[in-house]
């Protein structure tokens, strides 16, 4: 199964913007796991964009929220979410740091970001088993995988950067990237060599 924790809240309003959200993310990913602290700032800076996620909330399909997946962990699971929210308090932003806590505690080893520096730090405390991937990571490697189109990939990639972020290089530039950094890593290559999702 591919799960991941989204540790930013911009990377989710991009995608809202952008209209790829709700299209893409079911068709990639099997479960996706919206911190607190993520959740919170939703509410209190983008009210219109969390209460368009809640329909997919209650639906309990592949979007969730982590604090309701608290009453379900084991004791061990809490203590690791905590001891890892102590260890790395003094380096990493509260969002992050949830991020992060949550992915150990539940044993998710991809996180979707596009904070450069909590990707470094992430990678180097738990020494690359973590990997960090943007949402243009997702749009490639959900075309690699066959779930969409190269062209729509692009057409999705360019969608989000008309709409938020129109200083970010071209898709092909991205690709390039992505084939560097992201593709060696093991859940990634998981991902794309799994005969499911």
């Amino acid at each position: 199964m591919n799960y991941v924790v989204i540790s930013d809240t911009d990377i989710i309003v991009h995608m809202v913007k952008g209209n790829i959200f709700f299209e893409v993310i079911p068709i990639i990913l099997d479960k996706v796991y919206i911190t607190p602290k993520v959740e919170e700032e939703l509410k209190n800076k983008h009210a219109g964009i969390y209460y368009q996620l809640l329909p997919i909330f209650v639906q309990g399909k592949w979007l969730f929220k982590a604090k309701d997946m608290w009453k379900l962990l084991t004791d061990d699971q809490r203590i690791m979410i905590n001891q890892t929210r102590e260890k790395h308090r003094a380096r990493l932003d509260p969002g992050e740091l949830d991020c992060l806590a949550f992915a150990t505690g539940l044993g998710i080893h991809a996180i979707i970001s596009d904070d450069r520096g909590a990707k470094e730090i992430i990678s180097e405390v738990t020494e690359n088993q973590k990997v960090i991937i943007t949402f243009w990571d997702l749009l490639i490697m959900g075309a690699k995988k066959d779930r969409i189109p190269w062209s729509v990939a692009e057409e999705y990639y360019q969608r989000v950067r008309l709409a938020c972020l129109p200083k970010h290089p071209d898709f092909k530039y991205q690709i390039g990237l992505f084939e560097k950094n992201i593709l060696p890593h093991p859940w990634v290559q998981h991902y794309l060599n799994s005969s499911n999702r």
